[in-house]
């Protein structure tokens, strides 16, 4: 199933996540697509962490012998323990995430193992693709992981001067000569300015919202004992529309 072949379904067709880099302090809070896959969603979290798409990855769900959600290499999957393996190309956020409250692990550079906690919140408003929330900086590649990340951030916090001649500290590995760089480095970009580098990367991602289905109700007749049938639904002699949405199955209504 390529990626202009998906559709969205559920509530509004959209949830929202959370990304978390602890014990940094840094979060970005999403609205994506139900449809998506896990492979989309590390284009995302690539745009709103500010990483470049330098090394590894992949999902883990279930701790130590859980899940691992991995791109197929082409000898199939990485060798990584026995643990099971499955596509992340093929999985969906709707079936990675079910419901509120479900999390997963995303580890970006096997090396350095930045892992990101995602969590799903209640879902959004509005069924768009945007950031909604963005805490902290960027992540910072080859910087040696989170933890020694999370501690440095903290001395830049609270003496920007003596991390600047420290070329293991982030205004020395940045390049942070003034205090308005530190501020505006440990600030990080805006929602806003997430938002739309998010939507660049799932550019390719096609979104099509379910038809609201008091709208749909009212705008289809009954077509009484006779089967009606279009490319995208059948309505039958009892008034249901039975409607493939791909990723949960049927979708069915009632006309009244």
């Amino acid at each position: 199933m390529k990626a202009s072949d998906r559709t969205a379904s559920g509530s509004n067709g959209f949830m929202t996540l959370k990304v978390e880099l602890p014990p940094t302090g840094i979060v970005r809070t999403i609205s994506v697509p139900e449809c998506m896959t896990l492979e989309d969603l590390h284009e995302a979290i690539q745009a709103v962490m500010g990483w470049g798409h330098e090394h590894l990855w992949h999902f883990v769900t279930g701790g130590r012998d859980g899940v691992i959600y991995e791109v197929p290499h082409d000898d199939g999957f990485a060798a990584f323990g026995r643990r099971l393996k499955m596509d992340a190309t093929k999985t969906t956020l709707g079936k990675a995430f079910p419901k509120r409250g479900a999390k997963m692990t995303y580890e970006y550079d096997f090396g350095d193992s930045w892992d990101h906690v995602i969590t799903r919140l209640a879902d959004p408003k509005e069924p768009e693709i945007a950031c909604l929330k963005s805490e902290g900086p960027d992540g910072l590649e080859d910087f040696g992981g989170q933890w020694h990340y999370a501690e440095s951030l903290r001395a830049l916090r609270e003496n920007p001067d003596s991390d600047k001649d420290d070329e293991y500290g982030i205004a020395g590995w940045v390049g942070l000569d003034t205090p308005e760089d530190v501020e505006h480095y440990l600030a990080g970009e805006s929602a806003e300015v997430k938002t739309q580098k998010l939507k660049a990367a799932l550019s390719h991602v096609k979104v099509v919202i379910p038809p609201n289905p008091e709208k749909l109700l009212y705008d289809i007749p009954v077509p009484g004992p006779m089967i009606a049938t279009t490319e995208d639904c059948v309505v039958d002699d009892r008034g249901y529309i039975y409607m493939d949405t791909w990723m949960d199955g049927l979708y069915i209504l009632k006309i009244k």
